[in-house]
């Protein structure tokens, strides 16, 4: 967007095409418009109505307002625009562009139930052209998993530790000695980032202690820290699972990242108290509070929570033993998940183990738990709980199941959400 933006890099620009955010400063895009600018926004947020108003000459893409798919993220609608000047112009080099647009809407979490979202996705996934993504997914199968697992964080790690020009460079350039140089540098930064969680983590997890009657918690973080705000926010969740912000105190006001699970609309019930705002999804947005309000904010949200329990439910679609995990099986289930995420999720097995080694990956950074009868190995993504697993329980793993090299030995593995530990008595 325009944050931060100095207007005198738009000197000698014909149109500005802001791609994915739009804010109500009408004052900051008329600016604009007085350099004879022309101003294309392609989003998927609700429209503000000061913007409407202002009937300032902007113009706006929006799936938010009057189109039939508001699950169409902002890299859809930027796709879609990007496929009407095509139509227009009688060419197709939008069609080289399928893959960036699927690794957008599978990123940020645009509904897959979506039929238009799906076919996006479906022809993004078998077009892979973007040599960063090839890069960025190595020998992974480009399916949703890879975007979820390996470009989004990547995009985000960049965008977190303000490295946004290294994320856009990464993306437009063939050279494939830049692209290396990049994609090292986007590596660095999640190195940076993640040692910025572990900075903080241990405190967040106090506050955390001190709020156990909370429906709603709140943490607070440092400005140095407002970055993280949203990846905090989902591993707190994962924590937790209520509600929860995570905010610093900005001039006059509380700003920060929202977070929830086991509602519906969670940024709507905040909304609804006209004491504070959310802006983005349902369950993860930006939350913003005046300062004087935010004490009464803290008391309606929980008054509104009050009546809800919110409990943790571990669910899988089929059970399996770990001698069925076959590459047939793998294939014909990774088939089904090529295309999921929000909205439909992958197909999910439970898989137990009576016999096993605990043991973990990358100096203790994930959980790595093999069954030693068949090899098959179950994995924890940043999880380092290894050392408090007994060895002679059984393990109890929800998760999708896939095949992967750990050096050049090739595993069937199970990719765990979660998983619990049942001791022998």
């Amino acid at each position: 967007g325009l944050e931060g933006l100095p207007l005198d890099v738009l000197d000698g620009i014909d149109v500005l095409w802001i791609v994915d955010s739009i804010n109500d400063n009408v004052k900051l895009y008329k600016d604009i418009l007085d350099k004879d600018i022309k101003i294309i926004i392609t989003d998927h947020h609700k429209i503000p109505q000061s913007l409407i108003d202002s009937n300032i000459d902007i113009h706006l893409v929006s799936s938010a307002n009057d189109y039939p798919n508001p699950d169409l993220t902002g890299s859809g609608v930027t796709w879609r625009l990007c496929n009407m000047i095509d139509y227009l112009a009688l060419t197709d080099y939008s069609i080289e562009l399928y893959d960036l647009c699927c690794a957008g809407i599978i990123g940020d979490m645009g509904s897959l139930a979506s039929k238009e979202n799906r076919y996006l996705c479906h022809e993004g996934l078998r077009n892979l052209r973007n040599p960063a993504i090839k890069k960025l997914i190595g020998s992974y199968f480009f399916d949703a998993q890879s975007v979820q697992f390996s470009v989004a964080p990547a995009v985000n790690s960049l965008v977190r530790t303000n490295n946004n020009e290294v994320a856009m460079r990464m993306f437009m350039t063939d050279d494939e000695d830049e692209i290396d140089e990049l994609v090292n540098s986007a590596k660095e930064a999640k190195e940076e980032q993640n040692s910025m969680v572990e900075e903080i983590i241990d405190g967040l997890l106090k506050q955390g202690e001190a709020q156990s009657d909370k429906k709603c918690k709140v943490f607070w973080i440092t400005e140095e820290y407002k970055n993280l705000s949203g990846l905090l926010g989902n591993r707190l969740l994962s924590l937790y699972s209520t509600p929860l912000l995570i905010v610093r105190e900005n001039g006059d006001l509380i700003t920060g990242s929202m977070r929830a699970c086991g509602l519906k609309d969670f940024a709507m019930m905040v909304n609804e108290t006209s004491l504070a705002t959310c802006s983005g999804h349902e369950l993860a947005a930006g939350f913003e509070c005046k300062k004087e309000l935010f004490e009464r904010f803290l008391e309606v949200i929980e008054e509104k929570l009050s009546m809800i329990e919110f409990k943790t439910e571990i669910e899988a679609d089929i059970e399996i033993e770990p001698s069925q995990v076959t590459d047939n099986l793998i294939r014909q289930l990774g088939a089904l998940n090529r295309i999921s995420g929000s909205g439909f999720k992958p197909i999910t097995v439970l898989i137990r183990s009576n016999d096993y080694t605990v043991g973990f990956m990358s100096q203790g950074k994930h959980l790595k738990i093999t069954d030693n009868e068949t090899g098959m190995i179950f994995v924890k993504w940043n999880d380092g709980s290894y050392k408090d697993i007994p060895v002679d329980g059984e393990i109890v793993g929800v998760g999708t199941i896939s095949s992967a090299y750990y050096g050049r030995t090739r595993y069937t593995q199970c990719v765990m959400n979660d998983y619990i530990v049942n001791t022998t008595k």
